[in-house]
């Protein structure tokens, strides 16, 4: 068993804080923490996995997450990563397809600890907010990223 544990990497948007021990348990946006690396297999990976990211070399995440807190969240989180890189979908499209509502698929984005991993930077909606990094400009930098490299 792992101790709990972390690793910061730069990135375009900001150092970029991941938390976990047998499986990741968070992921921040914006740290001011110097980089750094985990001792933690899964962290490592998911460090890698980011930063492919970044350079434009990855397009999905395999990696371990914490669960949901709740079924719903898992289904929440499910809808979340069906929308596809380089693609968006309203919060009323996405609650829709799952027989959900715009609010609480709404708050799910808000609560996400993956940001990126679960890229609810990819459901859009009229009121434009983003919760993780710089709000909106980190969206933004995202969904231009993936549309560079789709």
């Amino acid at each position: 068993m792992y101790a709990r544990d972390s690793t910061v990497i730069a990135t375009p948007v900001g150092h970029v804080l991941i938390e976990g021990a047998e499986v990741v348990t968070g992921i921040t946006i914006g740290v001011d923490d110097a980089p750094r690396r985990a001792n933690a297999d899964i962290l490592r990976a998911a460090a890698e996995q980011l930063e492919a990211y970044f350079a434009g070399e990855r397009r999905d995440f395999d990696l371990l997450l914490a669960p949901a807190s709740t079924q719903r969240g898992g289904v929440l989180r499910a809808a979340i990563e069906a929308v596809g890189y380089g693609k968006t979908a309203s919060y009323g499209e996405v609650a829709r397809a799952i027989g959900s509502s715009a609010r609480a698929l709404g708050q799910a984005c808000r609560r996400n600890p993956f940001p990126i991993v679960v890229p609810c930077h990819r459901i859009i909606g009229g009121a434009g907010h983003y919760s993780a990094g710089d709000g909106l400009s980190t969206k933004n930098w995202l969904l231009n990223h993936e549309r560079d490299w789709s």
